[in-house]
């Protein structure tokens, strides 16, 4: 497992979802989001583990190493991959998509 509250998935799960990449002239994978996501990780888990205790540390101390804990990259990929591996993943998505679906209002706003 990466991270277990914000990346509860291993390498191998978060790296098959990638988009290859052609790279001189050949596709692989794309190990440049997976290296991304180990440093945040990393940054995280060392702060912490030096500062059990985060409160009163200054915003500009804790912004970078607790990144995590507000990175969008984090909250999508985890979203999805808990869709993805979900055994009601048909329903979640019907939900998810049904929530992206345009409504009354939001059509009455544009015109």
């Amino acid at each position: 497992m990466m991270q277990q509250k914000y990346l509860p998935f291993t390498e191998q799960q978060l790296l098959s979802h990638f988009a290859r990449v052609k790279r001189n002239g050949e596709c692989i994978r794309n190990d440049k989001h997976l290296k991304y996501y180990n440093v945040s990780i990393r940054r995280y888990n060392e702060y912490l583990a030096k500062n059990p205790n985060r409160r009163g540390n200054p915003l500009q101390k804790t912004r970078a190493p607790c990144q995590i804990e507000k990175d969008e990259r984090f909250w999508i990929a985890a979203c999805m991959m808990i869709i993805f591996y979900s055994r009601n993943r048909t329903e979640q998505n019907s939900i998810f998509l049904y929530l992206r679906r345009p409504t009354v209002m939001n059509l009455q706003l544009k015109g």
